[in-house]
């Protein structure tokens, strides 16, 4: 029996093929370069998971590119929420949570396009259980 609570407030989704990218924001963040980019492990409206190289801290806060395919890549800030057990092949499963939307970089214009494929995803997802 799995006694683990879901914490999320938003449902997540897969989109086949979509990657990452992430910029550690601090004080040298204008000097910096995005990380190389990482599988997308999934997505929703309060934030993302994806593999990380990088063993990032808890509480982190990161630029965060997404690259969905037929979109236009997005930038969001958040925050590193949890970080799991290294995989050999890609990296550390790494959780953030996505700061508020409609204040900087974060833009509702953004939160419409995360929910578009969002839509989509779930869609194909129903069909298949329906008999």
């Amino acid at each position: 029996m799995n006694d683990s609570v879901e914490m999320r407030s938003f449902k997540r989704f897969k989109i086949p093929d979509s990657n990452v990218k992430f910029n550690k924001k601090g004080l040298l963040s204008k000097f910096s370069f995005f990380s190389q980019e990482s599988p997308m492990i999934n997505l929703g409206e309060g934030g993302i998971s994806f593999y990380s190289k990088l063993k990032l801290d808890y509480d982190k806060k990161l630029i965060i590119q997404i690259f969905i395919p037929d979109e236009s890549p997005l930038t969001l800030t958040g925050k590193v929420r949890w970080v799991g057990v290294e995989n050999v092949n890609l990296g550390f499963p790494t959780g953030v949570e996505f700061d508020p939307f409609g204040k900087g970089i974060n833009s509702e214009e953004t939160l419409e396009v995360i929910k578009k494929p969002e839509k989509k995803y779930y869609t194909k997802i129903e069909q298949k259980f329906i008999y």
